[in-house]
């Protein structure tokens, strides 16, 4: 069984409070669970859409604050690297406005009006796996306004909008659930994209996929992912099929300090605070970041007993000005890449006692779009005060809903020192030479 944590929602604000909004989206968040795959996809079409759209155009309206802090965003919004958006980037969004393919979308004196269209667009968005239509559109239009705008940041990570996006997410999540998320054609698309061999390699539900988030969260058959070195524990395996980079090799857990890449980390708040997070001073981190294609389940990395796993509240969308360091034209996560934004993220994180190597965390970390970490239920929510449950090497720990996605391992100082592989393994994947 997994268990999907929701966070808890606080709202720190003062003004007008949409009650009568927010009462009606609860009514319906609560009653949807009740009803068949079928029916969930027609209730957000007949009225999510319009409660949570409705309520972010109704924020505006009501809230001058929040008017007057969107209206700056919007006039303050500058030309991001790279330029604006053209047409032919923006997917389903350049017949929302109408551009054509060499024609650019910029922020700067905006409507806000604007903004609404592109969330509007992206809550029942499907996703392909090739451009122009993977849901990265969404992305760039949102940070191409963040990009070194205060104002834009602060809707996204302060209330009221910091409420809003989090009902938006639960929204489009909704949506990823239902039937109306995937279909054949779409299902065909990301068959050939992930390669044949590769597909052999999932479990397929009888009847098949019946949403996105059960295709996205797919499960691989028994042996395909064999787990390295069974029995010896110094071993160490990735926790998912992942790109992987070493952050840091001196770790600090209360302090934001530089890591190798001239970019800041903070353990203690990456662990939401956690006592465990002290064990860490001096130590490592790698990142493993998966990308859109891949298996989206995580796994240990080593054996030992959970004696601590959480989920951290956060932001939905935190980026800002990091965003096109981080995607590092497609070397995601590479050396450009800021971890310290992944501090303020929701994320989970697993404590992982081992016998010999000391302590080990596991931070699976839910970025953008769904913003979704998923614990198996028997490793979740344990304190200390709890027994330690026992996790094999390569046992699954839980997964990750439709969304970007990255798991940092932390360790003890002098536990690890590099990545190695033996000759003939696989240390990634090529891609073709572009030509011009």
């Amino acid at each position: 069984m997994v268990k999907r944590f929701i966070k808890n929602e606080t709202v720190v604000r003062a003004g007008t409070r949409l009650i009568t909004s927010v009462f009606v989206f609860l009514i319906f968040a609560v009653s949807i669970s009740g009803f068949a795959q079928e029916d969930k996809g027609k209730l957000l079409n007949d009225v999510v859409d319009f409660v949570v759209i409705k309520e972010l155009e109704a924020l505006y309206s009501n809230d001058k604050a929040f008017q007057t802090l969107m209206d700056k965003a919007l006039s303050e919004a500058v030309t991001p690297p790279g330029g604006c958006v053209k047409g032919k980037d923006m997917g389903p969004l350049q017949k929302v406005f109408g551009l054509s393919d060499n024609e650019e979308f910029c922020w700067h004196n905006r409507p806000f009006s604007d903004l609404v269209k592109v969330f509007k667009s992206w809550l029942q968005s499907i996703v392909w796996p090739e451009e122009p239509y993977t849901g990265f559109e969404y992305y760039t239009m949102l940070y191409s306004l963040a990009y070194e705008n205060n104002w834009a940041m602060q809707f996204l990570e302060t209330e009221p909008g910091l409420s809003w996006t989090k009902k938006f997410t639960k929204a489009r999540g909704l949506f990823m659930d239902s039937s109306g998320s995937i279909n054949q054609k779409v299902l065909d698309a990301w068959k050939q994209n992930i390669g044949l061999r590769q597909w052999e390699e999932y479990k397929i539900p009888e009847g098949g996929f019946k949403n996105f988030n059960e295709f996205f969260a797919r499960e691989v058959k028994d042996g395909a992912r064999p787990v390295a070195g069974p029995g010896i524990d110094s071993i160490l395996v990735s926790p998912a099929d992942s790109n992987i980079n070493i952050i840091n090799a001196n770790l600090k857990a209360t302090t934001q300090i530089n890591t190798k890449y001239g970019k800041n980390l903070n353990i203690r708040e990456l662990l939401g605070g956690s006592t465990f997070a002290d064990s860490f001073n001096g130590g490592t981190a790698i990142s493993c970041v998966l990308m859109p294609n891949v298996y989206h389940r995580y796994h240990s990395p080593v054996k030992g007993a959970v004696v601590e796993s959480k989920d951290v509240n956060g932001v939905y969308f935190g980026m800002g000005g990091n965003f096109y360091s981080y995607i590092n034209n497609g070397n995601v996560g590479g050396y450009l890449s800021n971890y310290g934004i992944f501090g303020i993220y929701h994320r989970g994180y697993y404590i992982i006692q081992t016998e010999n190597y000391g302590n080990v965390a596991m931070i699976p970390i839910g970025l953008d779009d769904i913003s979704s970490v998923n614990f198996v239920e028997k490793f979740a929510n344990i304190s200390k005060q709890d027994k330690p449950v026992p996790v094999k090497k390569g046992e699954e720990v839980g997964h990750f809903a439709y969304g970007g996605s990255t798991i940092i391992l932390l360790f003890q100082p002098g536990v690890l020192s590099n990545l190695s592989v033996n000759q003939g393994m696989q240390i990634g994947q090529l891609a073709p030479v572009s030509t011009p």
